[in-house]
């Protein structure tokens, strides 16, 4: 009777062994498949990264270029009143203060803007420096809740619609969507 159990024992150990090594070599197939996706991913995702910087370069760029263009319009517009004043008669040209006194009115507002300007950002400084989070009460009906752009971006994919409609939609940049769906996918 011992002599059946020690076989039956020996017969357990074996299938025991058996089940541990092809566990073991399941575990790491998978962990081998895992660390290829993972590096996928890690790719895929730095890839979305870099389109997004570079789709905001190009953004930013090209806001540039629209406040290079309103800087220099308001110059052109000075240049056609010189070049106004220098194709006038010469009787203007015997009253210098009609003719400086325009430019003189220009530098002026120039630095009164710049002075409302400055006066705008230290008030704004200081509504920020005062400023405490509000109570939320959720008993007020008056509260009302906003949903983050992430939020909105994963509503409207669970709804169907692809990358470019949410932009669209949310007023975003199509990049910016497809990261978003990166990383919570």
């Amino acid at each position: 009777m011992t002599i059946y159990l020690l076989i039956f024992s020996f017969i357990l150990h074996g299938v025991t062994i058996l089940l541990m090594l092809t566990l073991a070599k399941k575990v790491s197939v998978t962990d081998s498949f895992d660390r290829e996706r993972g590096e996928k991913v890690k790719q895929e995702i730095e890839d979305m990264l870099f389109a997004y910087t570079v789709e905001m370069k190009e953004e930013n760029e090209r806001l540039l270029k629209e406040i290079k263009q309103l800087k220099k319009e308001p110059h052109t517009s000075e240049q056609k009143t010189k070049s106004v004043r220098a194709e006038a008669p010469q009787n203007r040209q015997a009253e210098p203060s009609l003719s400086t006194r325009p430019f003189q009115l220009t530098e002026q507002d120039e630095q009164e803007e710049q002075e409302e300007q400055e006066e705008q950002e230290e008030q704004e400084e200081q509504k920020y420096n005062d400023y405490s989070p509000p109570d939320i009460n959720e008993e007020d009906p008056a509260t009302i809740f906003e949903q983050s752009d992430t939020a909105n971006v994963l509503m409207l994919a669970k709804r169907g619609m692809n990358e470019e409609q949410i932009a669209k939609q949310l007023n975003i940049g199509k990049g910016e969507v497809e990261l978003i769906l990166k990383f919570y996918r």
